[in-house]
């Protein structure tokens, strides 16, 4: 025996261990503080009690240990109080109270996530980097009093998804990357004010995480076909349907997701053999990169035409991921291009409907017009109308006359 914390036969068994470096974190009564923190390096002169978290023999109950990315352990206290530890009584410390109450803590990097009530709002989404002015809420999901009930926190890539309700699109999934703008609903799975996903009140509402995949699963309806399994990566395009195993209006109700190797087993219903287990491809995130594409260079031609000239330009190459991608111009080459400057864009568009563009320009301008070119007479010398002529031949016959006088 390590030590005798409830003196007696009775004993008591501690709950919530939680390793922080080298050392256990637990609930422990010892028959005189009531169920409080305590603390153990694994010698029973360092197995100590941390805090008297609420005096007398009540006891502060503390639950929920957990650790974030730097080292801070959380927990709640009395159902209603977030408290962190250093495991000295000096750095034990309140951080907020919450008269609704509070739940579900969830670490993300060095972020706390969990739902909490104050006299403000109902139960709603709340944050704390373990100081008492970085203990916020995010976001009021459903303003006001009521309560959006935010659980099942599962980490996507660099975000959490979650699941939440309001009274416009009912019990749907959400994510946030910890601020308010980047609280935002997946999508509305059975459009209105119904719920897409559905709570059971026995297990409650789970997405199964595969972290490692940036995806989390989860059974939800649409209203067309019945309660199905469906993933997201944290983004509403990324939000869509695995798989109909019981097609059409028929729901197969996955449940009891785990992972097997590169397999997912679940137990899920269908006509032909009713609920039995399934055993799927792990799926996979939709892929994302946008394809890369280059156009060619800008293009200048002139006409003679007003109207324009048809102009052919050389393709723009492109590459991606999913292999080579569709090219598609706003004007294609060999088209009649106007007088000016035409923009042509090329869209590149991959087996996943990623999308990337380049634009480059096509100018057509007038020819200036040709100048008329001078009369040619043969001699050099300048053309000479006919009355000059017929003016130098009378002068030559004045001339004669004269001389012969």
């Amino acid at each position: 025996m390590l030590k005798d914390i409830l003196p007696g036969l009775s004993g008591y068994l501690p709950s919530d261990l939680t390793v922080v470096r080298g050392k256990i974190f637990f609930s422990a009564e010892d028959g005189v503080h009531g169920q409080e923190l305590w603390m153990s390096d694994g010698t029973e002169a360092g197995t100590v009690m941390v805090k008297d978290l609420l005096a007398g023999s009540e006891g502060g109950d503390p639950a929920f240990f957990t650790l974030t990315a730097d080292g801070t352990l959380f927990f709640i206290g009395d159902d209603r109080e977030l408290w962190k530890t250093d495991g000295t009584e000096a750095g034990t410390v309140k951080l907020k109270s919450f008269p609704q109450g509070m739940a579900i803590l969830h670490a993300l990097g060095n972020t706390l996530y969990f739902m909490a009530g104050d006299v403000k709002h109902g139960l709603e989404l709340w944050r704390s980097d373990g100081t008492e002015a970085g203990t916020a809420l995010i976001k009021d999901i459903h303003p006001g009093p009521g309560s959006s009930l935010p659980h099942a926190f599962t980490r996507v890539g660099d975000r959490l998804a979650f699941v939440a309700y309001d009274p416009q699109h009912g019990l749907e999934p959400w994510v946030t990357d910890g601020t308010t703008q980047g609280t935002v609903l997946l999508r509305d799975v059975l459009p209105g004010p119904a719920h897409g996903i559905q709570f059971d009140m026995t297990t409650g509402t789970q997405l199964f995480g595969l972290e490692e995949r940036g995806l989390a699963l989860f059974a939800a309806t649409d209203g067309v076909q019945g309660l199905e399994l469906w993933m997201t990566d944290g983004t509403p395009e990324g939000t869509v349907q695995v798989m109909d195993l019981f097609p059409g209006e028929g729901s197969s109700d996955p449940g009891g997701l785990m992972r097997l190797g590169d397999k997912l087993f679940l137990a899920a219903t269908d006509a032909q053999y009713g609920r039995e287990p399934h055993l799927l491809p792990l799926p996979t995130a939709r892929n994302r990169t946008v394809p890369t594409v280059t156009c060619p260079a800008n293009l200048t031609q002139e006409t003679a035409d007003a109207n324009g000239t048809q102009v052919e330009y050389p393709p723009a190459s492109a590459s991606d991921t999913e292999g080579p991608p569709r090219l598609d111009y706003s004007t294609p080459s060999g088209s009649l291009f106007p007088v000016g400057t035409t923009a042509v864009t090329v869209t590149a568009t991959d087996a996943a409907d990623n999308r990337g563009e380049c634009t480059f320009q096509v100018t057509v301008s007038l020819k200036p017009p040709a100048s008329e070119p001078e009369a040619n007479t043969g001699c050099g010398c300048a053309a000479t109308s006919v009355p000059d002529v017929a003016l130098l031949w009378l002068l030559l016959a004045l001339l004669r006359l004269a001389t012969r006088r």
